[in-house]
């Protein structure tokens, strides 16, 4: 398995390690620094390398804007509690801030929060485009032509807007955190934005009813067929799993064992993180609890979190595996549309696995379900400020009240 730059392993712990900047090497009198990441697990240690990053590159750059003298330790050199002191600026002339990289820049804004993986890898993936079309790494160089030209070109080579708006997005809450911690003189990304095109098709649409027959009439279902792609009974389960709960790939892919609950007679899934786990949600509103419908009970789902339960795992699917720094269920997604093109023959591009999460919400407003209970199952943000008001979670009761009311897959039912 390939590591993250920077992540090594020694014995039963991660490492970073990497070189000390040329221009820094008489302060800190090394060529190399290894920092233990104090873990020996292998999504902590991606989250805690990310921290450690951003904090050294953070102090990489207060050291190249302070005076430390070159008999300094390196423990004493990373300590320093700020940046040195610079001349009011009257304009914004980039010479008068510190020497920070773009690559500085993305890993102070990473250290700030948690992020998860795909964020992390799909922010760099931004900066590298960005050096190229910039010419050059140096944050405080950056202007509004680079970040249009980078926007242009991305458009240019045919990218889908979506995703381009995804990296422009990314990169304007780089600076702004570099904004508002002094790291950089202003946001080239500020009011850059792509013009929304017309008529144009969803990305995603619901699977059919016939879809939904074919793909659960498919060898999977009808024949205990079980390909090395589809990690075991995960292949059986989060298909079923979207199809009545509308949850989304990454957060059943990651369950555990003790996400499944119950409380009053009701059984549900707590969509939740937990510490050390390497478990990651979209957004705050994706915290919940999603009870568990009649049918998945009925096919047998509990019966096989006992199964799992009994045979030690922690985790409810265990077979599916990280695959570098990516997300857990990325191979799995891949497998997954692999087979719904080609064994069951569902070509449609914009029928995916999240299409059973928009069949889902369909379901939700046909059921005549109220917006802000179909909001609770699936994760989604609301806007009305009253609910945020109440307990830390949504009460089981009306939740469950409402999904035994849903009919997606009913002609699924036995």
């Amino acid at each position: 398995m390939r590591f993250q730059t920077n992540l090594v392993r020694r014995g039963s712990r991660f490492y970073y390690r990497g070189r000390v900047p040329e221009d820094l090497k008489l302060h800190i009198g090394k060529d190399e620094i290894l920092i233990s990441l104090k873990t020996g697990d292998r999504q902590k240690a991606d989250h805690v390398l990310a921290i450690v990053k951003a904090k050294l590159f953070a102090n990489y750059a207060r050291l190249r804007g302070s005076d430390i003298p070159s008999d300094h330790s390196i423990s004493e050199a990373l300590s320093i509690p700020r940046i040195a002191a610079r001349p009011t600026q009257t304009t914004q002339d980039s010479t008068k801030l510190s020497n920070v990289t773009l690559t500085d820049l993305i890993s102070y804004w990473a250290s700030q929060s948690e992020k998860r993986p795909r964020t992390l890898m799909e922010a760099e993936t931004a900066r590298k485009r960005l050096v190229v079309v910039a010419g050059h790494d140096d944050a405080n160089r950056i202007e509004k032509q680079h970040a249009i030209l980078l926007k242009d070109s991305l458009l240019a080579q045919g990218l889908a807007v979506p995703t381009i708006q995804k990296q422009i997005n990314l990169l304007r809450a780089a600076f702004e955190v570099g904004v508002t911690n002094d790291l950089v003189a202003s946001n080239p990304f500020s009011g850059v934005k792509l013009v929304k095109a017309k008529a144009t098709q969803k990305s995603r649409i619901p699977f059919s009813a016939s879809d939904l027959k074919l793909i659960f009439a498919s060898p999977i279902f009808s024949e205990q067929y079980r390909p090395a792609g589809g990690a075991g009974e995960a292949a059986v389960w989060l298909p079923r799993i979207a199809l009545w709960s509308g949850m989304r790939l990454e957060e059943i892919g990651q369950l555990l064992v003790t996400d499944i609950s119950s409380e009053n007679g009701i059984p549900f899934i707590s969509v939740a993180t937990e510490a050390n786990s390497g478990k990651h949600l979209k957004t705050s509103s994706s915290y919940r609890r999603v009870p568990i419908h009649p049918e998945l009970i009925k096919l047998g789902f509990l019966d096989y979190v006992q199964s799992i339960k009994a045979s030690g795992s922690k985790r409810l699917f265990p077979k599916i595996q990280y695959a570098s720094n990516r997300q857990l269920t990325s191979s799995w997604s891949q497998w997954f549309s692999r087979y719904l093109r080609t064994d069951i023959g569902i070509k449609d591009p914009r029928k995916t696995f999240h299409s059973f999460r928009h069949g889902f919400k369909e379901a939700c407003r046909l059921g005549g379900i109220a917006k802000d209970i179909h909001d609770q199952l699936t994760g989604h943000t609301s806007s009305d400020v009253g609910d945020g008001y109440g307990g830390d979670q949504y009460p089981l009761v009306p939740l469950y009240k409402a999904i035994v009311k849903i009919g997606v897959g009913s002609q699924l039912k036995k």
